[in-house]
């Protein structure tokens, strides 16, 4: 341990608030170091000082002309003569910080002023552009797609996949539910979460019913404080 590191640790050290993590490393470290070992004999002589010093009482009248003074600066800012308004104002834009932010809102204000020629009108966002922005602030950042479902025989056993894809473009996962409108059921489960900002497939093991020839896939999810509610039918394939 470093002579600066043991600096910062002396006063709790004295205060008997040190860790103890750092105790043992410490007193090894004074144990070998004269230079901390007399800062820290130094302090310790400064502290014993302090605590058995006498406490002075303030004088009955210290709170009195406490307030006095107060009032009596108080009373000498009320008398100042104030600046008038046209003073103010030329005292605030003496200041280049002021000047240089009134340049920039003119040039926003004045940017709005349509051009002729081919350049486009720059400015405050018109309607249609507020309109886009609530738009998008509000629309579903994702998008889930059923791609169909696979059909898998293998040794006289047949399985179903129900084939997924979900595009989500937003910085949250997006937790979804399935269901089959009681036509079958999932094996693996009916939660799946989209992965923010990412193309993603699923492939679902199902359950059919029996000489199903077409289902319909329930997905629900909740994104923007909305609950979206997507159904999709589905042909069964025979082989």
């Amino acid at each position: 341990m470093h002579c600066d590191k043991i600096k910062e640790l002396i006063s709790d050290y004295c205060e008997g608030k040190i860790a103890p993590a750092m105790l043992v490393p410490l007193e090894n470290h004074l144990a070998q170091c004269e230079a901390c070992r007399r800062e820290v004999q130094e302090m310790k002589e400064v502290w014993n000082i302090l605590d058995n010093a006498p406490v002075a009482a303030p004088p009955p009248s210290l709170r009195t002309q406490v307030w006095n003074k107060i009032d009596a600066e108080s009373e000498e800012i009320r008398k100042r003569p104030q600046p008038s308004l046209s003073d103010q104002l030329r005292n605030l834009f003496r200041r280049p910080a002021v000047i240089w932010s009134g340049v920039a809102l003119l040039l926003v204000l004045l940017a709005g002023v349509t051009i002729p020629g081919k350049f486009m009108p720059a400015g405050f966002p018109t309607p249609l552009t507020f309109i886009h922005m609530f738009h998008s602030h509000n629309a579903n950042p994702l998008t889930v797609k059923i791609e169909g479902i696979t059909r898998n025989t293998n040794g006289g056993e047949t399985s179903y996949y129900l084939n997924v894809q979900a595009i989500n473009s937003g910085s949250m996962d997006i937790p979804m539910t399935f269901s089959l409108n009681q036509q079958g059921m999932f094996l693996s489960g009916n939660q799946y979460v989209a992965p923010a900002k990412r193309d993603f497939s699923f492939r679902i093991p199902i359950s059919l019913a029996e000489n199903q020839n077409r289902i319909s896939v329930i997905i629900s999810w909740n994104t923007n404080k909305k609950s979206i509610r997507q159904t999709t039918s589905l042909p069964v394939p025979l082989n």
